[in-house]
């Protein structure tokens, strides 16, 4: 049932986000819907090519579900550890919505991947799945985050090779936002990986009180 409510919170805070960029010009509707697409196209290609070797499509977006929630935890977590990334929030609003919403994936990040080994197990099928699953999801990401980077920049007047370099040198760069986190998006590709592995319990905590409000 608190996993309900969240969700629906969620969503709720979603449609609020959703309708604050809009305002500011941002096509964030149409953002999410090419999103969708590329992900359902993604599963449906994977899903022909895998069917001969006895990966059933529930599987497939089952396990596509783990690696793209590896990696938003992953995100989540970063967000929540660094101050730098922190203070680049300009909107107070905004600020408390995104923290809220990094508690909040990081409290659910195994409960995909629990059902998982639940239904699949822990074996070589089930293990080489995943592994493929996160091997996708991150080409995947890195394509349609570059281009939707792109697009806000054009949005915003600076898709110029200044802005475009600041933001690969931010990005991807040396302890870049993305670069730092290879470790730990990397991890899924352990046999015996299990998000709980990384421990956030006090980094929730930490921020549970910080935003007032209790997970119970």
């Amino acid at each position: 049932m608190h996993l309900l409510v969240k969700k629906r919170c969620t969503l709720k805070e979603h449609l609020a986000f959703n309708a604050s960029a809009q305002a500011y010009g941002y096509d964030v509707r149409k953002l999410e819907a090419q999103t969708g697409k590329v992900i359902d196209t993604a599963a449906t290609i994977i899903s022909t090519v895998m069917k001969p070797f006895g990966f059933t499509k529930e599987m497939i977006g089952l396990t596509g579900t783990c690696a793209l929630e590896h990696f938003t935890s992953t995100i989540a977590e970063e967000l929540l550890s660094n101050p730098d990334i922190q203070a680049m929030f300009q909107d107070e609003t905004m600020y408390h919505l995104w923290m809220w919403h990094a508690v909040e994936e990081n409290e659910h990040k195994a409960v995909a991947f629990d059902v998982y080994e639940a239904m699949y197990g822990q074996g070589v099928k089930a293990y080489f799945m995943r592994s493929l699953a996160l091997v996708i999801a991150m080409g995947l990401i890195f394509i349609t985050q570059s281009y939707f980077t792109a697009t806000l920049l054009k949005t915003d007047g600076k898709l110029t090779w200044r802005d475009t370099k600041y933001m690969l040198k931010f990005m991807y760069g040396y302890k870049g936002f993305m670069t730092r986190q290879i470790p730990t998006l990397l991890a899924f590709l352990r046999p015996n990986f299990h998000p709980n592995d990384d421990d956030t319990t006090e980094l929730l905590n930490k921020w549970r009180a910080e935003l007032g409000f209790n997970p119970h």
